[in-house]
């Protein structure tokens, strides 16, 4: 162990020598450098001695050599631990006073080197007063960084002796102290108890003295009083004070009734000072304020702004006492809501509603400093600004049946008037025309009445206006719908005299034979030359679906021009009987895919452009989808097309490959073909 005595020989038998020479023995550490100068060997016995201190702790490996008499040797190790004993740290360096001044942030770290360990230990630090109480709350210490800090306050100033602690591995443990100094820094007088108000009658004699305990000063300085009117001015002449003894005399005169406003200052030695103020009023035999100058009436239109102050010289006090006002209606009412009085400055102001029309009669009242009082009172008249009405409650739309008679009024409630006018109604269409002639409006009793016909189907937008005496109005819309007893949908074509076939149940669609005659109703040129034909659908056996024989129809252009798509958009063409197709597109779009559920519902942006066409209550049909139209050139050797030359131009058809079938959903005697939606939209495609 560090600090014991070690005294090892070599055991006999260590060493052996075949020729029974005599072995010489020698040590040294094991890489063969001397042993250390605490470890002595002793050749002749075998024998380590030596003492370990704290700085030989730890482990060495020792070699032995034995060498006979022809210089041959062997070697041997070993290991020598040296064990620690542990050493308590040291003080290497104490801590030097430390000052900090009364309110000032301390922040101080124990300096390193201040402790040391001889076995190199880490060291915790502690810290306590020197008594071993806690450091007080204003101070903190963090031993993890070994750092004090704190401010410490006036009941804090003095000396305190704090210990410092290190503690080792094996709490073994050294302290060191110093002194930190709280200096003292000025702290103002304060203000204990504040001196309560103050009264003398006029004429007679006032004699009052500071009260022990207004003031103190925390480091105990001896104060200087004084005293003044609370805006620094001097006291009034009738009034003394006497500094040293803290005490106010004098007789007020009738001038000086009313209350003075009195600051008493407390200075301390070093020139910082408190003030408190308190106050004094001088009372007399009282004379009621009077009204001088009464208030003449005032006005204000409702919805403006009414802002008015009482004028001065209104009331004036015999005592010269200051007056204080407030305001109620003439019975003492509070003023109404929309009305407020600021006392201070004497000003009413705000602005009246619809419900404030009328005349208000004010009273203002005048109370001098013994709450003896005097009343005026003035009238206010708000005069009415006309109100527009306004729409209570929206009306809900309406409905009636094509041919069914119509008898609406406009419900009690649906407008009213801020004013309680009488309201007169009037209705138009949305946009300001006329009522159509089907229906008419009774402004007496407000009712709409009418039956509407055929051409009447559709919805409505009507305005109800409501107007006051004062030819302002107001208006609101809901609209009307004419329904059909028809079932309005996308327009269809019929195809007469088919005999029907229901298509086979399968999950990929077949083609199916239907022969019908087409014809096409009379649509008011909408489409040109309409072909009548008949349409068959045929299954080839391939899996893929085609479309041939719909309509044809012919446009003119001249030879070798270029037919717009503007021109054969609406077209419907006539196709190859096989299933290769041309594929067309350009920017008008695809054709639409329409949904077949409900079956007998929907609407469509084409319903009115073929007007005068209604459905049965058949289903409808699904339609293809995908394709769509592009511009065609005319050339002959192009045989997408079927041409012939009549003399003045050339007649072209032409076809759609559409990808999806046609599906027969409805009567297979009556079927329907939908109309593509890009048809006839504008009035430079409407041809066929």
């Amino acid at each position: 162990a560090q600090g014991g005595n070690l005294n090892v020989t070599v055991p006999a038998g260590t060493f052996t020598d075949p020729d029974g020479d005599t072995l010489t023995l020698s040590a040294t550490l094991a890489d063969g450098t001397a042993l250390p100068s605490w470890l002595s060997f002793n050749p002749a016995t075998g024998t380590f001695s030596g003492t370990p201190a704290n700085g030989d702790v730890g482990s060495l490996t020792i070699k032995v050599t034995a060498t006979d008499g022809s210089n041959a040797s062997v070697s041997t190790t070993f290991g020598l631990t040296v064990t620690n004993v542990n050493d308590a740290p040291v003080v290497s360096t104490p801590i030097p006073p430390q000052n900090v001044a009364q309110g000032g942030g301390f922040n101080f770290t124990v300096p390193d080197g201040t402790f040391s360990d001889p076995d190199g230990d880490t060291l915790t630090l502690s810290a306590t007063l020197a008594n071993g109480s806690p450091l007080p709350n204003w101070l903190r210490f963090d031993p993890a960084i070994g750092t004090f800090s704190g401010t410490p306050g006036n009941a804090d100033v003095g000396t305190l002796v704090i210990r410092v602690t290190a503690t080792d591995g094996s709490n073994t443990s050294i302290s060191t102290s110093f002194g930190l100094t709280v200096t003292n820094a000025n702290d103002a007088p304060v203000v204990a108890t504040p001196i309560p108000p103050q009264s003398v009658a006029q004429g007679g004699g006032f004699n009052f003295t500071v009260p022990d305990g207004t003031f103190s000063d925390p480091d105990g300085d001896t104060l200087t009083l004084s005293a003044t009117l609370a805006n620094g001015s001097p006291l009034p002449s009738w009034l003394r004070f006497d500094p040293t003894i803290g005490t106010f005399s004098g007789t007020p005169g009738n001038a000086d009734v009313g209350t003075l406003v009195i600051r008493v200052t407390a200075t301390d030695g070093s020139n910082t000072s408190i003030s408190t103020s308190f106050g004094l009023t001088v009372t007399n035999v009282n004379d009621a304020p009077v009204v001088a100058t009464p208030i003449p009436p005032q006005n204000v239109t409702q919805g403006g702004g009414f802002n008015f102050t009482v004028p001065d010289g209104t009331f004036s006090d015999p005592d010269g006492d200051t007056l204080t006002l407030s305001a109620t209606l003439a019975n003492g009412s509070p003023l109404p809501s929309w009305l407020r009085f600021d006392p201070t400055i004497g000003t009413f102001s705000g602005t009246p509603g619809n419900a404030d029309a009328g005349t208000l009669v004010i009273r203002v009242t005048a109370t001098d400093g013994s709450n003896t009082s005097i009343s005026t009172s003035f009238g206010l008249t708000v005069t009415n600004v006309n109100d527009v009405p306004v729409v209570a409650t929206p009306i809900p739309p309406q409905n009636v049946a094509q041919g069914g008679g119509f008898n609406f009024t406009v419900p009690d409630g649906t407008f009213s008037d801020p004013d309680g006018d009488t309201l007169t109604l009037s209705a138009t269409l949305a946009n300001g025309s006329p009522l159509p002639s089907w229906l008419r409006f009774d402004p007496t009793i407000g009712t709409f009445s009418g039956t509407p016909g055929n051409a009447d189907v559709g919805t409505l937008v009507i305005r109800v206006t409501a107007t006051d005496g004062s030819n302002t109005s107001i208006s609101t819309s809901f609209g009307l719908t004419v329904t059909s007893s028809f079932v309005s949908s996308d327009p269809q074509f019929k195809a007469n005299d088919g005999i029907g076939r229901t298509p086979p149940a399968s999950d990929t669609r077949q083609l199916f034979t239907q022969d019908a005659t087409v014809a096409l109703p009379a649509l008011d040129g909408l489409i040109a030359n309409p072909s009548l034909g008949s349409f068959t659908v045929g299954n080839d056996g391939a899996p893929k679906s085609v479309m041939s024989a719909i309509f044809a129809t012919g446009r003119q252009n001249t030879e070798g021009g270029t037919l717009p798509t503007s021109q054969m958009a609406g077209t419907f063409g006539r196709g190859a009987a096989s299933g290769i197709g041309i594929n067309f597109d350009s920017t008008l779009g695809s054709f639409p895919s329409f949904s077949k559920d409900p079956a007998l519902g929907g609407t469509s942006s084409l319903a009115s452009t073929f007007s005068g066409i209604y459905l049965p209550s058949l289903k409808p049909m699904e339609v293809f989808s995908g394709g769509s139209w592009k511009d065609i050139p005319l050339d002959g050797a192009n045989n997408a097309m079927n041409s012939t030359d009549d003399g003045t131009g050339r007649s072209v058809a032409f076809t759609p490959s559409l990808h999806q079938q046609l599906q027969q959903i409805g009567d297979s005697k009556q079927q329907r073909l939908a109309a593509i939606e890009q048809a006839l939209q504008e009035s430079g495609q409407q041809q066929g």
